[in-house]
């Protein structure tokens, strides 16, 4: 009996990891559209772009602020929206429980604004005390802000992962109603510059279009930069207007982490684009990295250089070209990230003749991309009598009952597993 439960406490440990490590994903605007209470902050999250950087946490709290509530906020510009609603993100997880035992009844807690690296001092922190009277109240971690906003309630929660909690107002750092507060939009000149991108800066300087970066920045921008080499080699001898497109074709409206970029499936639409179907990219992810293609070349994302109050700024390894400009009047179609559906796996280079047609026992083998009759792109005498082989000895294309039984095989081996997962528990 000992033997038995020793052999499957690994395989049950095992189990319960894989379900722990496939509930940790969360979509806050989803989980918040279930209230309409709160549908006008919900609103806010997506205008300012904060919904990215709360779904790319693993472990979040919010808190919510009714609809009457977020009238605090009219009138106010969606740069500063963003920043007071980022002290609302808490990174951590709490509920009702947990903030009604805080050690010492009192703590200062990280909030989302924390990290845009423009908060100073305690201003990325909250003060959360529990009060004499049992209400757990909130407010800056400023010195000498108030503890403005009380816990109403818990609206919902994800245990670890998020917790949504009512407050009762909207919680402002001091200062902030005056103006002293308010955050300066990112100077991407400088930005650019101070990465190592100056022949890039003064590109967009030249012909004008850091202007529409900077307007863009405003609701969010995604800029590709490449290195001063490849943006001056690619620059000379174009036309003024075509340094222009150039320059524009290194932008994207709106604000794309790479976490969300990787997930861009339609060919995306750059500054250049202005509201049409020309100059273009396709994103082309490939594991931990991401590839850019234009039709001309394809151009690998570096790294991140900065991710700062909706502005993401990548650097590229080459500059991109845009078939407008490199390759005019003509229509160059993308690639497709994966092979078409007929496509198959090409025969083994190594085999010293065809495979034998199979019986009505075996398996198929796999087909092959050479169509009968046609010659092989292969060199080499193997490929050639390979090539040469009569049509009969050609294995044919698997048919959808293959794929059923592949199908009906593995759902065979998924309840063959959570059977012996119930036996071992039986045995414990």
């Amino acid at each position: 009996m000992n033997i038995r439960s020793a052999m499957y406490r690994p395989t049950l440990s095992l189990f319960f990891l894989l379900l722990a490590s496939s509930a940790s994903s969360f979509d806050i605007t989803s989980i918040l559209s279930q209230f309409s209470d709160f549908s006008v902050f919900n609103g806010y999250l997506s205008q300012t772009n904060l919904v990215f950087a709360i779904n790319s946490r693993s472990t979040i709290t919010i808190l919510a602020v009714s609809n009457d509530g977020m009238s605090a906020l009219s009138g106010l510009p969606l740069d500063a929206i963003q920043r007071v609603l980022s002290l609302h993100v808490i990174l951590d997880y709490y509920d009702e429980q947990k903030l009604h035992h805080l050690s010492h009844k009192t703590t200062h807690l990280t909030t989302l604004f924390q990290t845009t690296g423009t908060a100073t001092g305690e201003a990325g922190f909250l003060n959360v005390t529990v009060l004499s009277s049992g209400t757990v109240a909130f407010g800056s971690a400023m010195q000498g802000a108030s503890l403005s906003a009380n816990l109403v309630k818990s609206i919902t929660s994800q245990p670890y992962d998020v917790s949504v909690l009512q407050i009762s107002s909207v919680i402002f750092p001091p200062g902030f109603n005056d103006g002293s507060s308010s955050i300066p939009p990112v100077n991407i000149t400088s930005a650019l510059v101070n990465s190592g991108f100056r022949a890039f800066a003064e590109l967009l300087q030249s012909t004008g279009a850091i202007q529409t970066f900077q307007n863009s920045a405003k609701s969010g921008v995604t800029i590709f930069a490449p290195k001063d080499q490849a943006i001056t080699k690619l620059a000379t001898n174009l036309t003024s207007d075509q340094k222009v497109s150039l320059a524009l074709y290194h932008a994207v409206a709106g604000y794309l982490p790479s976490q969300y970029l990787k997930k861009v499936a339609a060919p995306l639409g750059t500054l250049a684009s202005n509201g049409n179907s020309n100059f273009q990219l396709k994103v082309q992810p490939n594991g931990e990295n991401i590839a850019l293609n234009t039709g001309v070349n394809t151009v690998t994302i570096v790294k991140t250089v900065l991710d700062q109050q909706q502005v993401v700024l990548y650097s590229i390894d080459n500059a991109l070209k845009a078939p407008e400009i490199f390759s005019p009047g003509t229509h160059l179609a993308f690639p497709p990230l994966t092979p078409p559906a007929a496509a198959t796996p090409s025969p083994d280079p190594f085999a010293v003749s065809p495979p034998a047609p199979p019986s009505d026992d075996a398996e198929s083998p796999a087909p092959s991309d050479i169509a009968p009759g046609a010659s092989s792109p292969a060199d080499g005498p193997v490929a050639d009598a390979s090539a040469s082989a009569p049509a009969a000895e050609v294995p044919p294309p698997s048919s959808p009952n293959d794929k059923e039984k592949d199908t009906s095989s593995a759902v065979r081996l998924a309840y063959s597993f959570c059977l012996g997962v119930t036996l071992g528990m039986l045995y414990l």
